[in-house]
Formats: C-alpha cells, structure tokens, sequence
C-alpha cells in the first residue's frame, strides 16, 4: 500500500545499520526493499549480500491502532473512496499515499476534495500514472510461493492457503479467466500492453498442500523477512527461479501470528514489497502475516463480520491483492508510479467500488465459492470511472 519514492510525502530514508527494516538477500538471494519507508541496512544474513541501499513499498493501514475513528457510517461515499464500510466495522482514513495518515486535517482536506465530481477530476489530472523510463514489468508465467514463518496450526494454516490461492489464481490471465470482464486483473493488462509486454499469468502452486513452516516467535525485522525466505530457498520449501520449471516466482513471507513485523505493522504499514537477487536474477518478495486483534482496526476493513469467517485472513486477501498489483507493475519500484511516488494500488487504497452486503459482510468478488472484499487497482490510461477517479475493480466496474 502506501509507497516509498523520495520526493513521496510518506518516504523517509535511514542510514545503514539504523533501524529494523532490512531488505537484502544474500548468496542465493540479494534483496532491495522498498516502502513509504527507504531504508538502509546492514547485512540480514550469511546466505544474503545485500545491496548497497534497501527500499520497500508498503502499504499503510486503514487507520493508525489505537486512534479512534476518524469517520461515521454517515460519511460513508457510495464510490468507497471514504468512510466506513459499514457501522459495525473500523473506521476507514483514505488510502492515499501522499497524505501523512497521522495527518487528519491532511485526510479531512482530501475528503473535502474528493467529494465533489471536480475535486476528484481535479486529483485525476493532477496525479497521472506513468511509465518511467528504464523501468521494468514483471510479465510471463508468474508463480505465487508462500513462505510460513511461525506458529501454524494445520487447520488454520489450510484455511489460509485457501483463500487466498483460490484468488491469486483467479486474478490472473490464463485459462478460464481470459477476456472475462470481470476478472481483477485485467486492471492490470494496460500496464504490460503498454509496454509492449504480454501481460502475466498467475498461479499458486501449492494451492493443495502448503509447505511446512519455518519456526519464530516475536519480532522480526525486515531483514528477518528476507532471511526466512533465504532459509526456505535452502530448504527447497520454495524453488529457485532456475528450478520453477519455467515459472517466474514472486516469493510472499507470510507470517503466523505470534509473530509480528516490528518495522510497523498496523501502524505505518499492513504489508509490503520489495525484490531481491537469486542466482543472479532479480525477484520480487512479499510481506503480509496473521495478527491479533490489537491491529483489526488499522488493518481490516471489516473487523466483526467478513466473507470467510475470519476477519484477518479476509483482511490480508485486500492487502495481497494490493502488493501483488504493485510487485507486477513495478517489480523493481523504477517502473508505473505518479508523481508523488505512488503506485497503482497505493491510489485506490482501501477503496472498494460496488459492494454487497450479505450476513452483515460485504463483498464485491466471488471465485471459487468464495467470496471477497477487494481493493480496486488504478488504471494505466487515468481514464476516469464513475467516480471521477481512475480506480477500479474489474474492467466492468
């Protein structure tokens, strides 16, 4: 979500060794994160060389833990772009990325110029998305791998890779999926036809079985992150781009929750991106986890009721799908940002178009049998939908 660049109003950079944000892979991985957060830092571990300076992409969350709502159900915009999703849930902060989310009189001026058909054309021609030149895509035959770190119990663990392998092979391209409108990722393909790239098919392919997981407790750091990933590369719990058999992978630390991500979960960020090196190839990697109640409000946009029956992996379905936008887009953060640094989830974060209220939850997706409330995605063209920006969810909504 809420993204890094250095002219970004959410960027601050550390010198190295400062903090514990970390992004770096070693022997077999070398990892550069990015985020609203630049950091440098020290080396994670013996199996990663990190690079010379470490940037992430993160999202920020609904709202900081422990702040009371900013907004009633009254404010609540038919388009999704503000308010709470319904009375019985957290209140929403608008998921802008060059607005402080500390900043409420920062957050309450963009209400006031997003509610009005002109304030929202205004922010439109105002913060195009562009291709920067130099920049890369991440096209071809993309496989999602899950890295779990912490205390998993089977059930829970099943539930997980569920729900969520039942949506990434949903958003992407290939099979039945292919030209249906109402598909997620076809927010998606301009960015890649644009370039004069095909755009990439999605698949999980432990969607029946997860891996077993890798043990921890407590905090973890960034560079934490990207040393579990290193440790589950060595393990072959995951595999090397040379050993996908064809596959491109994006690697996705998912963390139980007896851990936490200590550089700001629930309070700068719900999840990030970034990319490392394996075996001389760049790759992107994920951070999302499990949480306690402690972080529903920042992190969840429905914190009582939720299509699944459990509110936090329902809550990271949103956040997965947002990195996932951005690790595609812009894999290497040099490619599809505006001029504020933001990315093209970051400008429909926590934004939600359509929805539908079914057993006091909302949805707005359904694949598989299940059902999903999902973040929109900013189009590659900033061609303007009904609600005067360019955010949407499929491309028939």
């Amino acid at each position: 979500m809420f993204d890094r660049r250095i002219n970004s109003s959410f960027l601050l950079r550390l010198t190295a060794g400062t903090v514990a944000v970390a992004l770096g892979w070693a022997a077999s991985l070398t990892s550069t994160a990015a985020a609203t957060e630049h950091r440098d830092i020290s080396a994670p571990s013996a199996n990663f060389s990190l690079a010379a300076s470490g940037i992430r992409s993160e999202g920020a969350p609904i709202q900081n833990a422990g702040e009371a709502d900013r907004f009633s159900a009254a404010s609540v915009n038919p388009s999704g772009v503000m308010g709470t999703v319904n009375a019985n849930q957290g209140g929403l902060s608008f998921g802008q990325p060059w607005i402080n989310n500390d900043d409420q009189a920062a957050e309450a001026a963009w209400a006031a110029q997003t509610s009005t058909p002109s304030g929202r054309a205004t922010v439109l021609a105002a913060n195009p998305i562009s291709f920067h030149s130099g920049g890369s895509v991440y096209a071809g035959n993309v496989a999602i791998y899950p890295v779990w770190v912490g205390t998993w119990t089977s059930t829970r663990q099943t539930l997980w890779n569920k729900v969520l392998s039942n949506l990434v092979t949903a958003l992407g391209t290939s099979g039945s999926n292919t030209g249906v409108a109402n598909q997620v990722f076809a927010t998606n393909v301009s960015y890649f036809t644009a370039t004069k790239n095909v755009a990439p098919t999605l698949t999980w392919p432990q969607a029946a079985v997860p891996t077993s997981t890798i043990a921890a407790t407590g905090n973890i750091t960034d560079a934490q992150v990207a040393g579990f990933i290193s440790t589950a590369l060595a393990a072959g719990k995951v595999p090397t781009p040379a050993n996908a058999g064809g596959l491109r992978p994006i690697y996705v630390y998912i963390g139980a929750n007896n851990t936490y991500l200590s550089s700001g979960f629930g309070k700068s960020y719900c999840g990030w991106h970034s990319y490392g090196t394996v075996g001389g190839v760049q790759v992107p990697y994920i951070a999302i986890q499990d949480f306690t109640s402690t972080y529903l409000t920042a992190c969840a946009s429905q914190s009582k009721y939720s299509p699944n029956g459990d509110v936090y992996v329902d809550a990271m379905t949103s956040i997965l799908v947002h990195e996932i936008d951005e690790s595609l887009t812009d894999p290497l953060l040099n490619a599809w940002y505006d001029a504020k640094g933001a990315e093209n989830a970051d400008k429909c974060s926590w934004t939600f178009g359509t929805k539908t209220l079914l057993n006091n939850f909302y949805f707005n997706y359904t694949s598989g049998g299940l059902k999903y409330l999902i973040q929109r995605n900013w189009l590659a063209n900033n061609a303007a939908k009904a609600d005067g920006t360019a955010c949407a969810l499929n491309t028939a909504n």
